[in-house]
């Protein structure tokens, strides 16, 4: 989708490899069927997730990404939203 093209551009831009899941049968096309990208550097790890739509809406809550393990130091859990009127990204660390 759209709002995910751009933030692939936007960690590449701050000079991550970033990777994207493959669309399989037994694939949802999320990494761990939550993260649209993990973003690495060398100095940071940053597991993505793109949304239109709060985190609160979502199926879960946000307890499935919140329980997602990650190193405390240099490692994040991002949700990205799109803000419409803002017509940028509000991105919430988890």
């Amino acid at each position: 989708n759209k709002s995910e093209k751009l933030v692939y551009k936007i960690l590449l831009s701050e000079g991550f490899l970033v990777e994207k899941a493959v669309k399989t049968a037994w694939n949802r096309n999320d990494l761990f069927s939550l993260w649209d990208f993990i973003a690495v550097r060398k100095d940071k790890i940053r597991f993505v997730q793109v949304s239109s739509i709060y985190l609160s809406e979502g199926s879960h809550a946000g307890e499935d990404f919140k329980g997602f393990p990650c190193p405390p130091e240099n490692c994040t859990k991002e949700f990205w939203r799109w803000d419409k009127k803002k017509k940028d990204f509000i991105v919430k660390i988890l």
